[in-house]
């Protein structure tokens, strides 16, 4: 009985124990641990908020909503929030305490800015709210962003690609048709007998080559033969060279001695013409002085 009554105690002092610790660890999880001083913020729609939403100042967490309650206020029905932060936070005069969404799909929460003021609120003041914006107002804004956008630049654009697309397709046709052609010319050009043809064009330019690689080894045997005969000539030249300075000695002797002449013979060359020119003309008036002579003509 007390081996029984002993193990009793002992679970019922873990269960404490357990409970204790979720008490603990929940307060932990929730931040309301430690003191805290409270603030009032006035809402017109509270749409997403409930009590436990955290308190965020400058995206640090610094508290909860304790409670909402609806209050009437410049004769329209508005919402009273009293949220908690921790003691001793500084909270300007001038913050603006807002409603955000940190995502699309995140929980909201009230994140409260500082201003520039230096004089922080006392406990039990009011933050000045300001409303959440509406994310389904704001797509609507957007979608209709969009329509215009697609109203005035995009249906525009496909329609002019709508109407430049016959064109298109018709330039697509000339090309298409222009292939085909060079297709048919590129076939006729590689023709069995064209081919055949450039076979043996192929065949004729190999023997040439053969041809010209001979000629070619013949004109250096050529020339070859040609630098001895320059080499021979040279030597000729090298020999020779007084006979033909007595050679180039006597020309000039004779060009001299023609120079001195020239007149001389000059004056008989013309003398010479003058007489064949005579002797003609008398032929011409008389042929029959060839056969009489000088003077049977001079008779007549």
């Amino acid at each position: 009985m007390r081996e029984d009554a002993r193990i009793y105690v002992v679970v019922g002092v873990f269960v404490i124990a357990m409970v204790v610790s979720l008490i603990v660890w929940i307060t932990l999880v929730s931040g309301r641990t430690g003191a805290t001083d409270s603030y009032r913020i006035v809402y017109d729609n509270v749409l997403g908020l409930k009590t436990g939403v955290e308190i965020l100042y400058e995206g640090y967490p610094v508290g909860h909503i304790e409670s909402i309650r609806p209050i009437d206020r410049d004769g329209r029905r508005r919402y009273e929030l009293e949220v908690s932060v921790q003691h001793g936070w500084p909270v300007p005069d001038d913050s603006v305490a807002t409603i955000r969404a940190p995502g699309l799909l995140a929980a909201f929460v009230i994140d409260i800015r500082g201003g520039e003021s230096t004089r922080p609120l006392p406990p039990g003041s009011e933050i000045v709210g300001v409303g959440a914006t509406d994310v389904l107002e704001t797509v609507n804004k957007l979608a209709g962003g969009v329509d215009g956008i697609l109203e005035q630049s995009v249906r525009p654009l496909l329609e002019s690609i709508a109407e430049g697309v016959p064109r298109v397709l018709t330039s697509a046709d000339d090309i298409a048709a222009e292939l085909r052609q060079a297709a048919a010319n590129v076939s006729a050009m590689l023709s069995d007998a064209n081919v055949d043809r450039v076979s043996n064009v192929l065949g004729n330019l190999e023997s040439t080559s053969g041809g010209l690689d001979t000629l070619i080894a013949d004109l250096a045997g050529t020339r070859g033969q040609l630098d001895g005969v320059v080499a021979k000539m040279n030597l000729l030249m090298d020999r020779e060279t007084g006979e033909l300075h007595a050679a180039i000695a006597e020309l000039n002797y004779t060009l001299q001695a023609v120079s001195r002449h020239i007149d001389a013979i000059t004056i008989n060359l013309e003398t010479t013409s003058r007489n064949a020119g005579e002797f003609s003309r008398q032929i011409r008036d008389d042929p029959s002085v060839l056969l009489r002579g000088r003077e049977g003509a001079e008779e007549q």
